[in-house]
């Protein structure tokens, strides 16, 4: 508790940081651990998880994924999901998951949806790289895209120019209320390439755009303040960087989250 501040609601962020504190919220990548339960949704948002990816790469019983060699829409446990999802207050996230699934999401969601760590694809052109339709979708319903700091993503070694290219995209089609940062970011990349590229094949299948012989890159934490010089020098006011640095996540968050019930028993 001296270091960090579990997140329940938007004001809890704000009290970390005039305390010098971390402020830590949790996800999901996929809504697997439901296990087609509905019921868990204001469980696990009781837990901490503020918000959750309907899919991860693959089919599951919401969505499909991004990998997915079928681009079904979302299930009618999915439409149900949503719904769920936006009663109790966890924030929809539609990243990882396909490009019917992710707009049909969008459209059957009654709060902003976000795709929270998602580059472009029409500057790369990469399975994980989301359609221009998708941004102007996601920024009409209030939402937000973070864009991701991974190599693989980036379409080259992650330098702040090409991070830059992603992010001024985004800014030209839906403006500084819709970009924040999805750095993605881990410490222990070479874990993350053995655990999950490798040690879970069917997730990133052959010819989709990943290179399971090396370990990947990351843009760090400590190439943001060069992120924001650039921004500045690009025209940008400080309120809009304010908002491109996480005032935008903060304002979905005040719109999106309710208090959390630790006694269990869900909003």
């Amino acid at each position: 508790p001296e270091r960090f501040v579990l997140v329940d609601t938007a004001a809890d962020v704000e009290r970390a940081k005039a305390e010098g504190k971390l402020a830590v919220a949790f996800h999901f990548q996929g809504c697997n651990p439901l296990e087609g339960r509905l019921e868990n949704v204001a469980l696990f948002y009781d837990l901490g998880i503020r918000h959750m990816l309907l899919a991860y790469n693959m089919r599951n019983l919401a969505a499909d994924g991004c990998h997915e060699r079928t681009d079904a829409g979302l299930s009618r446990f999915g439409i149900a999901l949503v719904a769920e999802m936006n009663r109790v207050g966890m924030i929809v996230d539609v990243t990882h998951v396909g490009y019917r699934s992710s707009l049909d999401a969008i459209e059957a969601s009654t709060a902003p949806v976000i795709f929270s760590h998602s580059n472009p694809r029409a500057v790369f052109d990469h399975e994980r790289n989301i359609r221009d339709e998708q941004i102007r979708a996601c920024a009409a319903s209030g939402g937000v895209v973070g864009i991701n700091g991974l190599d693989l993503f980036l379409g080259g070694p992650p330098t702040v120019e090409r991070f830059l290219s992603h992010m001024r995209h985004c800014l030209d089609l839906v403006g500084p209320d819709h970009v924040g940062l999805g750095l993605d970011f881990v410490y222990d990349p070479e874990t993350l390439t053995n655990v999950l590229i490798r040690g879970t094949a069917q997730r990133y299948p052959a010819g989709s755009g990943y290179d399971r012989a090396r370990v990947p890159e990351f843009l760090q934490p400590e190439q943001v303040p060069a992120v924001t010089d650039a921004l500045a020098a690009a025209g940008w006011g400080d309120d809009d960087v304010r908002k491109i640095l996480g005032g935008n996540w903060m304002r979905v968050a005040r719109q999106v989250w309710r208090p959390a019930n630790r006694g269990g028993r869900g909003p």
